[in-house]
């Protein structure tokens, strides 16, 4: 039901749709008439009608519609601007850093910063300062910061502009930000936080502290990854002054024929999280019911409870349920094809988990399925009678310590280079990102020196055969360093 300009931009489309105007303009395929047969079969022919540029509106200014949907987002965050991004947060990140910093600059960042953070830093040309990220090590997840390393960071780079941080991780678990944030604003730098896996925690109190009730002054979120947005859709949010060349370096990053079916689903599912409190009561709600099952279950747990009772971290998104199968004997990976056998897909896998998140649109019979899965897996011998987790037990799965820098990013990304085996790399200047994916969070960027301790986490990788992105050969039989 449309809301009477409370869809502002959706409402712009399928007025475009409803004027049924002759079409001599973009795309090419005018409203789905040219379409590919197959192609239309997938999609649908209303998918193709409403893909349209500057015709959105039938005659309203596209950009006045855009401005206003983004007004009324920016209202639900309770910020002082926001904008709708078509490349997903990669865009918002690398916003981020060259709207707020020039060139040189020192960007204090978390290390589990996404590999498009990494990239981010090469375009803007910043000069990042590393803070390490605490770890499990029995299972291998990320946990967050100690503050003492961001205040001697503070402290050794005094000019520094700025902290760059990742709240919630991946799995969901929430470092103490509002300590954080206190330590870095007091020395006057910008807080831009990556919160691609966060939109919701601002919808509902039930859930942790959002980084822009906590005092973040840039924000990117996910809408495709937790709302209702299709994929590559996300938000850029500013509280406070905006930075002078945000608006100029988003113009340089994004499209200038930005997809209205993306734009649309930003606005739909804005306008849907003005009931996100009850949204998310229900999730919550499954959540709890999801935890108490699978905890039933021989060999499972769920992480993250404990984590904050031992005071490693300070919240836990209960909608993130990272269930460890190492007591049955199974790796992450050997549980996530075993349960994709039974129809159930995790959002990913690991060393020693599987993460399956749940959101506002799932229901009872989606934890039953989700339930009834993880209790085949439990009573199922692992593969190969567990050859695979005991090649794994008592390995050390926590990446190395971050490696040396000799070259800034953005100059080791641009000087000449040349591709060596993985095992003659030692003492080279890396020239790509290596990123076990996902998270994606990078081993080694540009500019770092691969090490003795990398080079055999590189080999790990290989050996249990992990993706990795940023590189040029996934295989990693070669890598690409600095001639």
């Amino acid at each position: 039901m449309l809301r009477g300009g409370r869809i502002p931009y959706l409402e712009g489309v399928l007025a475009y749709i409803n004027g049924a105007a002759a079409a001599f303009h973009t795309p090419g395929h005018k409203q789905g008439k040219g379409a590919y047969a197959p192609l239309s079969l997938l999609l649908g022919e209303r998918c193709f009608q409403a893909d349209v540029g500057d015709e959105v509106g039938g005659g309203e200014d596209r950009d006045a519609l855009l401005r206003r949907a983004e007004d009324l987002a920016a209202q639900l965050y309770g910020v002082d601007r926001t904008y709708f991004l078509v490349n997903g947060t990669t865009s918002a990140l690398h916003g981020m850093m060259l709207g707020a910093f020039a060139p040189g600059d020192e960007l204090l960042i978390s290390r589990n910063m996404h590999l498009s953070a990494a990239a981010g830093l090469i375009l803007a040309g910043v000069e990042p300062v590393f803070i390490p990220v605490k770890w499990c090590k029995n299972l291998g997840l990320p946990l967050g910061w100690d503050l003492g390393d961001w205040q001697r960071a503070g402290e050794e780079h005094p000019k520094a502009k700025g902290a760059f941080l990742v709240y919630p991780t991946y799995h969901g678990f929430c470092p103490d930000l509002a300590s954080l944030i206190e330590l870095v604003k007091a020395r006057g730098m910008l807080v831009l936080v990556d919160e691609a896996h966060g939109p919701h925690l601002a919808l509902n109190s039930l859930l942790p502290p959002s980084a822009l009730e906590l005092g973040a002054d840039l924000v990117a979120h996910s809408a495709h990854k937790i709302l209702g947005a299709l994929t590559q859709s996300s938000l850029l949010h500013v509280k406070g002054e905006i930075p002078p060349r945000l608006r100029g370096a988003l113009e340089l990053l994004l499209s200038t024929s930005p997809s209205p079916l993306l734009m649309a689903s930003l606005d739909g599912a804005r306008a849907q999280m003005e009931d996100g409190g009850a949204l998310w009561d229900r999730a919550l709600t499954l959540a709890h019911r999801a935890r108490e099952r699978i905890e039933s279950l021989p060999g499972l747990s769920i992480c993250g409870p404990e984590y904050v009772e031992e005071g490693m971290i300070a919240a836990w998104d209960p909608t993130k349920l990272v269930v460890s199968v190492k007591e049955l004997g199974y790796t992450g990976w050997e549980a996530a094809d075993f349960l994709r056998r039974c129809g159930i897909g995790v959002e990913m896998a690991d060393w020693w988990t599987v993460l399956c998140l749940l959101t506002y649109a799932d229901g009872p019979e989606e934890v039953d399925a989700l339930a009834a899965g993880l209790a085949k897996l439990a009573a199922t011998p692992p593969p190969d009678g567990g050859a695979g987790a005991r090649r794994l037990a008592g390995l050390d799965i926590t990446p190395p310590a971050i490696p040396p820098r000799s070259l800034s990013p953005r100059e080791a990304f641009f000087r000449p280079r040349s591709k060596v085996p993985l095992h003659r790399a030692l003492g080279r200047i890396a020239a790509e990102i290596i990123a076990p994916y996902p998270p994606g969070s990078p081993v080694i960027i540009p500019g770092e020196i691969f090490t003795e301790e990398v080079l055999e986490y590189l080999e790990l990788l290989k050996m249990c055969q992990v993706k990795v992105r940023g590189v040029d050969d996934p295989a990693l039989a070669e890598v690409a360093v600095v001639a």
